[in-house]
């Protein structure tokens, strides 16, 4: 489960969410995400019988002292030494749905090597790779294969490692995401779920069944929308959810989600997402965290990414791999 962040010079951790099996261990967490243009921050305290979102924060890269206002951010909370989560935004890496290749399990990873090298447009020694098996109902065994090139990320780990955080686990948005799918169902079968989550131009629809990632693709919604107009707007994204779920009953026999819950992102989009309340659910973070104080809501759906990120549990080795 190491093989991402043994790629990234010696930290532990995993690209994938891969907890079967696993013990989990109960620790506070600080939920990092790294988006094109900032840092987002969210703190959740374990401690108690429900996660306590302690607080949330986010620092802009065109600060020019991304590092030294880091630092600042961990003193003022004083949380130094913080066990960390740091979720990539999908802009730094991709994932491939595609058979098997069906080789014993300790050959896998080198099968999975060479395929990849047909997927990226660039060096294979620089990527940093992970990948998950996935069943479909008929029996047929699928991989999702999530890549990244290191020397896009390695400079904010350089910065985490550099102010004393303790960096367990590296998680791709959609494994992220999937930490609030406990949180909704009391029975873990039967799970079928679609998440959809808007960032500044992009909106990610995930398909899960019982926690696990089926199926994701991403919707571009542009750099320069006219927000005057929200219904047409929520009607084009409708349609291209309902084209997804299509697809995905086509090509993998994957069937609509019972449930589409849309988790709320940036305030400029707050005006679209209430013309989706029509069609899909709306996540509401009261009833998966107790917030602390009065964070502002706005802040609290911009950090909607990094939350998700603090509420993983941590097996024993991604723990482990924290010290």
């Amino acid at each position: 489960m190491s093989d991402f962040l043994e790629s990234i010079k010696n930290l532990g951790g995993n690209i994938l969410t891969k907890l079967a099996g696993n013990s989990s261990v109960k620790t506070n967490l600080l939920g990092i995400e790294l988006n094109k243009d900032q840092l987002d921050f969210a703190y959740i305290n374990h401690e108690g019988a429900h996660p306590v979102l302690e607080f949330t924060e986010s620092i802009a890269f065109d600060s020019g002292v991304l590092a030294s206002e880091t630092e600042k951010l961990i003193s003022k909370y004083n949380i130094e030494h913080a066990i960390c989560n740091l979720v990539i935004a999908p802009s730094f890496y991709q994932v491939f749905r595609m058979d098997s290749p069906g080789v014993p399990e300790k050959e896998m990873k080198q099968a999975v090597y060479w395929m990849m090298h047909d997927l990226v447009d660039f060096p294979p020694e620089n990527a940093a790779f992970d990948y998950m098996e996935i069943k479909q109902r008929g029996g047929k065994s699928e991989i999702l294969v999530t890549i990244t090139q290191i020397d896009e990320i390695q400079q904010y780990i350089d910065i985490l490692s550099d102010i004393k955080l303790k960096l367990a686990v590296i998680d791709a948005k959609e494994f992220a995401l999937s930490n609030i799918i406990p949180f909704l169902f009391e029975k873990k079968k039967d799970r079928d779920i679609s998440l959809l989550n808007i960032s500044e131009s992009q909106m990610l629809v995930t398909m899960y069944r019982e926690e696990n990632l089926h199926l994701s693709r991403r919707l571009e919604l542009g750099s320069t929308i006219d927000f005057s107009n929200p219904d047409l707007i929520a009607d084009g994204i409708l349609q291209e959810v309902k084209n997804t779920y299509d697809f995905a009953k086509t090509e993998y026999k994957i069937e609509t989600p019972s449930q589409t819950i849309l988790i709320p992102g940036p305030p400029k989009w707050a005006g679209v997402e209430e013309q989706l309340k029509r069609k899909y659910d709306f996540l509401d973070w009261s009833h998966i965290i107790e917030i602390k104080g009065s964070a502002p809501k706005a802040q609290i759906n911009q950090c909607s990414g990094a939350i998700c990120g603090a509420l993983r549990k941590l097996s024993g080795e991604d723990y482990a791999a924290a010290d």
